[in-house]
């Protein structure tokens, strides 16, 4: 079912749902995160996970504070 069709509170549940997971995930990834090292690859596009997951997060974030101010 698209998010957008659902009830208020249920979208909510759902949204909550999706940001504990990519909480767990990007502490997953904190865990074994050491830093950006000068002219390394495989480090920058860890780097560059961690800031998407980041994103995501504080998307979903606001998305749940716009849903339950609605309500």
């Amino acid at each position: 079912i698209a998010l957008r069709k659902m009830t208020p509170s249920k979208r909510i549940k759902e949204l909550e749902k999706k940001k504990a997971e990519a909480e767990a995930e990007l502490a997953e990834r904190y865990k074994y995160f050491h830093g950006v090292r000068h002219e390394n690859a495989s480090s920058e596009i860890k780097y560059s996970q961690i800031k998407v997951l980041e994103g995501y997060i504080h998307t979903l974030e606001e998305e749940i504070v716009s849903l339950r101010a609605q309500k």
